[in-house]
């Protein structure tokens, strides 16, 4: 299915779970697909370009202008999805994946300076630890052997992670690997609520009102009006990544959710793991 306002595309992917009672429409995007990451032969292969390559040929409908290269650490010949190989990857170099509106693949990393800005007053998050370790424990296989890297601050909470469905993989990669978890979660502080804006709360960096359809996951929200967390940062504002975006286009309001928001519905919680 396909989802266009005014003609421009919004959202392509498969209708699963339409409610013939309520005619609420669930569907999932094109980067859940579940697709192998193939060879040409069929084999299972850890090569991006190859995974995404043959996927395209068995009729995945997703470009890849920008040219997504890339091997996946590690030597595990067990089958996967291309979504997993993918965020394999993401996790390996510190970036977020996904496919677009257009059905083009983007891998990137977070933003720097921000594209939206609040109204002061008009975001109120609240701010948790809760799934901000500040150090990891990477568990991997080295020659068939397990074994554990500590990376962070030693004095404070650390999170166990898991590397070895990659295979056998070095120390010096699960070293790397976890560092670049461990500087994505660090980004930022964790949350524990969205926020429903409407036209009036949100701009563009140049001052004029934001076209809240444009919105997006992985762009960066200016957010004006929360002293206290702003002061930790020694600023008066708060750069925050978009995760989610929610818009209501007959209400003319969007949610916006920011990355390391901890699970709090117990549909997040089963998400979550």
């Amino acid at each position: 299915m396909e989802i266009l306002l005014a003609g421009k595309p919004m959202f392509v992917g498969t209708l699963t779970e339409p409610d013939r009672t309520t005619w609420e429409c669930h569907a999932q995007g094109l980067a859940f697909q579940k697709k192998l990451a193939l060879d040409g032969s069929g084999a299972a292969t850890r090569d991006l370009s190859t995974a995404i390559a043959e996927a395209a040929a068995r009729g995945w409908p997703v470009g890849n202008p920008d040219g997504i290269a890339g091997t996946v650490a590690g030597d595990s010949g067990d089958p996967q999805t291309l979504g997993d190989l993918f965020d394999q990857y993401a996790e390996q170099t510190g970036k977020r994946w996904g496919v677009d509106a257009r059905q083009i693949l983007f891998l990137t990393a977070d933003p720097t300076a921000p594209m939206w800005i609040t109204t002061p007053g008009a975001v109120a998050f609240g701010a948790t630890n809760e799934g901000m370790a500040k150090a990891i424990a990477a568990r991997f296989l080295e020659g068939g052997v397990l074994d554990t890297v500590f990376r962070g601050d030693p004095t404070g909470d650390e999170e166990p992670v898991d590397l070895t469905k990659r295979g056998n993989i070095t120390t010096a990669q699960a070293t790397s690997i976890a560092d670049q978890i461990l500087a994505t979660r660090k980004a930022g502080s964790g949350w524990v609520n969205g926020v429903t804006l409407t036209r009036d709360q949100i701009n563009t960096v140049g001052g004029s009102r934001a076209p809240l359809a444009d919105i997006r996951g992985g762009q960066m929200l200016r957010v004006y009006g929360l002293p206290q967390l702003a002061a930790n940062s020694g600023r008066m504002y708060l750069d925050v990544v978009i995760g989610k975006t929610r818009y209501t286009a007959d209400e003319d309001t969007i949610y916006l959710e920011p990355v390391n928001k901890a699970p709090r519905t117990a549909r997040e919680v089963w998400a979550a793991g």
